[in-house]
């Protein structure tokens, strides 16, 4: 047999080795997918491993003969029924990734914060209820996932951490955000989505490289001037709160690309202010909005707007003032007609207008050159302007809930001359 570095043994019913005598060649060896119930023999003869994946079997436990690869500097075991760690796994001093996520872990053993060389700590899906304070003693740790598990607290002294680039613990139970957060200022991604916390501390705006902040689907009534401090910040997702009042009057640039405001309480835009040097992307649905801004308050960067399932009637001051848009989603409001400055939209690609109360397809539409895609269903429209066919870019139409007469559909049919996705139901 010829020297490898990866054997993989994935899903095979039968393994023989007995014909494979260069162990020592191999660097990767994968045994996923095998129904294992526990580590087999020989696989301990594989003593210049570097990489070891068992991940998808029936294991229960991490036998002390795992002490024997101590090149291993990858052990993967998700997606198994591990309890605990063993005390041997400290003598893989190589270690840089672990990933135990998907077992049956109630407590982060001790045992892992001796593996000194760790950069990538997975422990999401199991049934941890803390963080040990020793896990500072991962001085190289830089990415960390405790996701989905019964957290309740984030240590004060996890800021010693000072490596961290990603901290991942959505879906716990975090009250709360410590202060000493602020002094990790590496940290790149805080991912805190899906818990308890109310209350976001102004220490945050120290996290000068932060990127993405996802805070949403938590109980937060009040959001801080100080996040949108951080310069880095691209991504910042608040969704699913309790936020009515935003007030972000004295600041000069926020430099944030993609907003997620959606399922708040928002009456008012008047935060949406020329300070958004670079905001591409905000999504406002499922709030308690009624009225757009009446003058122009952007940059002219704004790419795509979700504004679904609010209370518009009117959104010609959108059109007038957002000329670099390329969607629109306001399905689900009150909008009775198209306002006639909708041309300013000369960029738009893709516009969603459905479940409104909209009678009329206006002709103006049709002058929308770059249009790709037009969702007009559940509204109360029964004829089409003739020009509609002349669309060229349009890939999508949906027409359907509407008061069309019987025969229309083979109508527009015909009348397109190029294949399009036609949704139609009368």
């Amino acid at each position: 047999m010829q020297p490898n570095k990866i054997l993989d043994l994935s899903e095979k019913k039968r393994i023989n080795l007995k014909c494979f005598k260069n162990f020592q060649s191999i660097k990767t060896l994968k045994l996923d997918y095998n129904n294992l119930k526990k580590f087999p023999s020989y696989l301990f003869k594989f003593t210049h491993l570097q990489e070891l994946s068992l991940s998808n079997n029936q294991l229960k436990e991490i036998p002390k003969e795992i002490s024997k690869l101590k090149n291993l500097k990858i052990l993967n075991l998700s997606n198994n029924k591990i309890t605990k760690v063993c005390n041997n796994i400290t003598n893989l001093k190589k270690m840089i990734i672990l990933d135990l996520k998907n077992n049956n872990i109630k407590k982060i053993s001790n045992n892992i914060f001796n593996l000194k060389n760790i950069e990538e700590l997975k422990l999401t899906n199991n049934i941890i209820e803390f963080i040990p304070k020793e896990i500072v003693k991962l001085k190289k740790l830089r990415f960390f996932y405790c996701h989905n598990n019964r957290l309740k607290k984030i240590p004060q002294i996890i800021y010693k951490l000072k490596k961290l680039e990603i901290l991942g613990l959505r879906s716990n139970n975090l009250g709360s955000i410590p202060e000493s957060l602020g002094l990790i200022k590496g940290l790149k991604k805080l991912e805190l989505r899906d818990n308890c916390i109310s209350k976001i501390p102004k220490s945050i705006r120290k996290i000068k490289n932060l990127f993405l902040l996802e805070l949403g689907n938590n109980d937060i009534d009040n959001l801080p001037q100080e996040i949108f401090y951080i310069k880095n910040l691209k991504q910042l997702d608040i969704s699913h709160n309790r936020i009515k009042l935003i007030n972000l009057s004295k600041l000069k640039k926020i430099y944030i690309e993609n907003l997620d405001l959606s399922n708040n309480q928002i009456f008012n835009l008047d935060f949406i202010g020329k300070n958004f040097v670079n905001l591409k992307k905000i999504n406002l649905s499922f709030n308690n909005i009624s009225n757009l801004p009446q003058k122009k308050s952007m940059n002219n960067t704004l790419q795509e707007l979700d504004i679904s399932n609010n209370k518009i009637k009117d959104f010609s001051s959108l059109c007038q003032y957002n000329s670099s848009l390329e969607s629109i989603n306001l399905a689900r409001n009150k909008i009775d007609k198209i306002p006639n400055n909708i041309l300013r939209l000369n960029k738009i690609k893709s516009l969603i207008l459905s479940t409104n109360k909209i009678r009329l397809f206006p002709e103006i539409i049709c002058e929308l050159k770059s249009l790709e895609k037009l969702n007009y269903c559940n509204n109360n429209i029964s004829l089409l302007p003739k020009k509609i066919f002349n669309l060229k870019n349009l890939k999508e139409l949906n027409l359907g809930n509407n008061s069309f007469a019987k025969n229309y559909k083979k109508f527009v049919k015909k009348n397109f001359h190029r294949k399009i996705n036609l949704e139609f139901v009368l």
